[in-house]
């Protein structure tokens, strides 16, 4: 009979599946999990993918409306009262006097910080400004002065030198004639405050050189020009530098955790295919966006987490009482073997008689197990029975062979018992005395040997002469 072995452990089956079933359902939930982060990521790199395209047009957007509203300044200019008789007339100290009489009032309306006149021929009429001519621009007439003198087309250009100015070189043009050129400087600060409130975002101006006034980024060697809330933005800067030491280029996206806040910095140029130029940092608080992939996720696995417990409750609280039971019929059975019908009976209570609107093959089990017991404690009792009968029928047998063993050997008839070899096995009492012969030897002998036997040497005629007489029952022996 096969036993179980002492070193394997016992592990409950309903611990089985609980165990696999919350593992499966734990890797789900994780793998599920997962993916939504891994999809909300993807999702979320997407959106600030396209918000970073919006920004660049946004930002041409703002810089065009700077440069249409300095070119249509600028093509106002011949038009203001004083200028246009002394552009007639190429008085240039006329045009000196009239202009610093408008100056005020186009610094204040137009927001203009320099203005420049040049006559048809190219040379400085006069500047007005905070500083003057920018020194990059006092040595010489920049070449895209030229050109829109010569072209007599409007240009514009961003200038960076103590501080950054976006210019326009407009053409004056009277009756047909032109009659000189007017710059005017306008600083990006209204341009990025436009940005700020169209993107949402805080911006920054950093331009590259030692000359450049503004607060320092050392580690890029770059200096803030000009920057919406400039002390927080130019501090997130600073420490997003310090991890990423690396000068940006034009497209690089940084980002930044710091005091339970996300930045995320995005760089451009600030004149669109202009290499090494000053570049234009947006700044954007992206932690809410952070923070809501992260709060679902947690949520995700929190259900997850719920779902898991509540289906490892339920399914413990199914396999517990049927698992029991089958527990407790395992115990059971090996009391059969040992015909403790009894107690089989008493540990499956009400087997037979649970009454329920269905069954399970735990219930099965059990009602096999009490019909089981009933059937072999029958079977038990019948072969009792019939083995009583045999012990009768045995001992009937047996006092028939004893009383046929009695005759045989009493009665005066010579009975012999012969194998197929025709050799005597046995013999009565009458045929030993006839034969003159005691226990006959083993293995058994041949007729003719007792007869050849020294046993019948005495009166051999007398013995044959009673032989004679008796050969009726020889013959009549089975051979």
């Amino acid at each position: 009979m096969p036993t179980r072995s002492p070193s394997r452990r016992f592990l409950s089956l309903k611990w089985k599946a609980v165990g696999g079933v919350g593992a499966l359902l734990a890797a789900l939930v994780s793998g599920l999990t997962v993916w939504d982060y891994s999809s909300q990521l993807a999702q979320f790199e997407h959106q600030r993918h396209q918000t970073h395209l919006r920004y660049r047009t946004e930002l041409q957007g703002v810089l065009e409306q700077t440069q249409r509203r300095l070119r249509q300044t600028g093509s106002l200019i011949a038009t203001l009262q004083g200028l246009e008789e002394g552009f007639a007339s190429g008085d240039g100290a006329a045009v000196r006097a009239q202009f610093s009489r408008h100056w005020p009032l186009l610094q204040i309306n137009q927001g203009l910080e320099v203005a420049q006149l040049y006559a048809p021929d190219a040379s400085l009429l006069g500047a007005w400004g905070r500083s003057g001519l920018p020194e990059t621009m006092a040595r010489r007439v920049p070449p895209w002065v030229l050109e829109a003198s010569v072209s007599e087309q409007a240009q514009s250009r961003l200038v960076c030198d103590s501080t950054c100015l976006l210019y326009a070189a407009v053409p004056l043009i009277q009756q047909g004639q032109k009659v000189g050129v007017v710059v005017l400087g306008s600083s990006l600060v209204d341009s990025l405050i436009g940005f700020h409130e169209v993107s949402k975002s805080q911006v920054a101006l950093l331009s590259p050189g030692t000359e450049v006034q503004g607060q320092r980024v050392p580690r890029w060697d770059l200096r803030v020009l000009v920057a919406t809330q400039s002390a927080q933005t130019t501090t997130t800067l600073q420490h997003i530098a310090e991890a990423s030491p690396v000068r940006p280029q034009p497209g690089t996206v940084l980002q930044l955790q710091e005091q339970g806040r996300h930045h995320e910095v995005f760089f451009l140029e600030a004149v669109p295919a202009t290499a090494g130029g000053p570049l234009l940092a947006v700044v954007t608080d992206i932690s809410e966006a952070v923070t809501y992939i992260r709060r679902r996720t947690a949520i995700r696995l929190a259900g997850g987490a719920a779902g898991l417990t509540v289906a490892g409750a339920l399914l413990l609280l199914l396999l517990t009482r049927p698992l029991s039971r089958l527990e407790r019929i395992s115990a059971t059975l090996p009391l059969l073997a040992n015909s403790r019908f009894d107690q089989v009976r008493d540990a499956l209570p009400g087997a037979t008689e649970r009454e329920s609107w269905s069954e399970d093959e735990v219930d099965r089990l059990q009602s096999t197990a009490a019909v089981l017991a009933d059937q072999l404690e029958a079977m038990e009792h019948q072969i009792a029975a019939q083995q009583g009968e045999l012990r009768d029928r045995m001992l009937t047998l047996q006092q028939e062979r004893d009383f046929v063993h009695g005759l045989v050997n009493s009665a005066p008839v010579m009975v012999l018992t012969f194998n197929a070899e025709a050799g005597v096995v046995s013999a009565n009492r009458f045929a030993q005395e006839v034969l003159g012969v005691g226990l006959l030897p083993s293995p058994a002998v041949p007729f003719e040997t007792l007869l050849e036997d020294e046993a019948l040497t005495d009166d051999p005629v007398g013995r044959l002469r009673h032989l004679a007489t008796q050969k009726r029952f020889i013959r009549g022996m089975p051979g």
